[in-house]
């Protein structure tokens, strides 16, 4: 696969994520606190959203629904209309 996409491509070949190590023993350490009776010590940290997320709407306009930086779980929602009656999806 990987193979397949450097191919064609004149740019430089992929990159694997690297994670720093101070930041993944950090969120062990929150996340082993949670799981056992710590818990209530960790009152600020919580997952969040690290991009809005919206709907490409008429004319390629963006209305977003969930904007970034939202606490989860959340659950949001809006109506959408079509421009014009019977229309199929695009």
């Amino acid at each position: 696969m990987r193979k397949a996409v450097e191919e064609p491509m004149v740019t430089l070949p992929p990159v694997p994520p690297r994670l720093d190590p101070e930041a993944v023993e950090l969120g062990a350490a929150y996340r082993a606190a949670f799981l056992t009776e710590q818990r209530k010590a960790i009152k600020e940290i919580s997952d969040v959203t690290p991009l809005s997320m919206g709907v490409t709407t008429l004319k390629g306009l963006v209305d977003t629904i969930i904007p970034k930086g939202t606490k989860l779980p959340t659950k949001r929602h809006r109506i959408y209309r079509t421009p014009y009656n019977n229309q199929s999806c695009q």
